[in-house]
């Protein structure tokens, strides 16, 4: 039987956001070093900070109104 608090997967979330981050900091990085200042890597830059903060907003408003007990045990291949 394995069993892990629900708070677990927050944990991974965060470390997976950490990595986005990262990403699109040397994303950005990129277009100030290569002086790429064109319409298209302006727009779909704008496009991906623009969907990733409401995405992050959704996420965290749904889950704040959601009332979950973070420590509640998720039991994997549990038996009877």
């Amino acid at each position: 039987m394995i069993a892990f608090p629900l708070y677990i997967l927050l944990f991974i979330y965060l470390v997976y956001l950490v990595v986005f981050i990262i990403f699109s900091l040397l994303n950005f990085y990129h277009i100030m070093d290569s002086v790429s200042f064109d319409s298209v890597s302006f727009t779909m830059s704008f496009f991906v900070l623009i969907s990733s903060i409401l995405i992050l907003f959704f996420t965290f408003s749904a889950l704040a109104k959601l009332g979950i007990n973070w420590k509640y045990m998720v039991v994997l291949f549990g038996g009877s």
